[in-house]
């Protein structure tokens, strides 16, 4: 069965290269964030996912008011990146920082269903294609085969869709780094030279999503 593509491991390269290079830029910026029914009891974090869901920095910390208003602000610009905000121990979601000034609303009813973003296009766009890619995948293991992958391949055009229609941004350059090399098939009868081959192309064309 195919799965939707992913790989780790380009991933990875994709976010480093991203962290070096808007690393150290000289600017603001300002994360407000307004969530219904969160209680002021814990700290709230904004970490930047580094590599993994296990290796990420802590770049923010801000208390929450009685309101469920929250900013992050600092002078120098956040490196591009995929973000979440912390709670306590709790991750509560994830978002794109690609601009340095915007607004999330949302509640704790729905955090990512009910979130509206003002302020930065393409952060609202991405959480619009993870709200959709959620929902395509949601029930998928419970299906038939047939279905999962039926569900799988919806996924990975939407997907596709969005590279396309986010050409140079960081969103859509981390989605398209997520993409596994395209490669073709091995014939029928394949023989030691067919496979050596294929691996030879994988390897020139590792680095073609990036």
């Amino acid at each position: 069965m195919k799965y939707p593509s992913f790989s780790a491991s380009r991933l990875f390269i994709y976010i480093f290269l991203s962290f070096f290079f808007t690393f150290g830029a000289s600017a603001q910026y300002r994360i407000e964030l307004k969530i219904k029914g969160l209680t002021s009891k814990d700290k709230c974090y904004l970490v930047h996912a580094f590599r993994d869901e296990k290796s990420y920095i802590f770049k923010d910390t801000t208390d929450v008011d009685a309101n469920g208003n929250i900013v992050f602000e600092g002078k120098e610009n956040l490196p591009q990146g995929l973000y979440s905000i912390a709670q306590g121990q709790s991750k509560l979601f994830d978002f794109v920082v690609a601009d340095q000034k915007f607004t999330i609303e949302t509640d704790t009813i729905n955090l990512l269903g009910n979130m509206k973003i003002t302020g930065s296009k393409e952060a609202a766009d991405f959480a619009e294609f993870v709200k959709n890619r959620i929902e395509i995948v949601r029930n998928a293991d419970k299906t038939s085969p047939q279905q999962q992958q039926a569900a799988y391949d919806k996924s990975d055009e939407l997907t596709k869709n969005y590279i396309k229609n986010h050409p140079n941004t960081f969103s859509g350059n981390f989605l398209k780094a997520t993409l596994s090399v395209d490669i073709p098939q091995l014939p029928a009868n394949a023989t030691r030279k067919d496979t050596i081959a294929l691996t030879d192309y994988y390897y020139k064309h590792y680095f073609d999503n990036l």
